[in-house]
């Protein structure tokens, strides 16, 4: 690929081989540390949370450093989004439906919360670089003549919460739409590979995405409500864009 990048100008090179080196590299480590994990964590439920937290950390940082623009806060917001959907997900999936014992049982909750941070970076980035790309710079002038004209804030920013939504929701529902007719998920085939019942592994996928789908628009949701109150002055419905810097 890098060989074809470089014939065609693509300039993709160094990304590409850095890619490559990287997946190799994590992939280790995260098979070294999760052996220990998975060994002691059943038995001491705080080892899983702070290994949670910490994934939650990284993705945090890794769905803000995509936004064109930036608050002061961010990071933490975005992490407070991920933590509020993933524990209502996650308090539901493994308490009530799948009734892991003991709940905290790293073999479940690791690749599962895993999955779920993994759908949702990508929803939560698109949510905050199309709200802040709208309401810092393309659509300035129209929510300012909104509020001109006695608009609240929620009134002015609709259009641009709305937008922020669909386009981050939209991968997903794709995704869902074509689960099971055109591709096969990769835990359904992980366990189809491990020698599990075909049915069995269709109904943990059919779990995963469900669960894929609440967390990631949770967190989304969370997210561009997040930034609407970073934006607006909510008590005298003033749009505040010296709080935003471009990155």
């Amino acid at each position: 690929m890098a060989g074809i990048s470089f014939y065609w100008g693509l300039g993709l090179e160094s990304s590409l081989i850095t890619g490559t080196i990287r997946v190799g590299i994590q992939l280790s480590i995260l098979g070294a540390i999760l052996q220990p994990i998975f060994t002691y964590g059943a038995k001491h439920w705080w080892i899983v949370l702070i290994y949670v937290l910490f994934m939650i950390t990284l993705a945090s940082f890794e769905a803000s450093a995509r936004s064109r623009y930036v608050f002061d806060g961010m990071i933490p917001c975005v992490f407070a989004s991920f933590v509020i959907s993933i524990a209502t997900t996650s308090a539901f999936a493994f308490g009530i439906l799948l009734e892991v014992s003991p709940f905290w049982n790293p073999q479940y909750v690791i690749p599962i919360i895993g999955m779920l941070l993994g759908n949702g970076i990508n929803g939560v980035a698109l949510a905050l670089n199309t709200f802040l790309n709208a309401v810092v710079s393309d659509a300035t002038a129209e929510i300012e003549l909104c509020l001109a004209y006695g608009g609240t804030f929620r009134e002015a920013s609709a259009l641009m919460t709305q937008q922020a939504v669909r386009v981050s929701a939209m991968p997903m529902l794709n995704s869902m739409a074509v689960i099971g007719l055109i591709s096969i998920p990769g835990m359904m085939t992980g366990q189809i590979l491990g020698g599990s019942n075909v049915v069995e592994a269709a109904r943990y996928q059919m779990l995963i995405c469900y669960l894929i789908g609440a967390t990631a628009f949770g967190t989304i949701l969370a997210a561009v409500v997040v930034c609407l109150y970073v934006a607006f002055d909510s008590q005298n419905h003033r749009l505040r864009l010296e709080r935003f810097s471009k990155r």
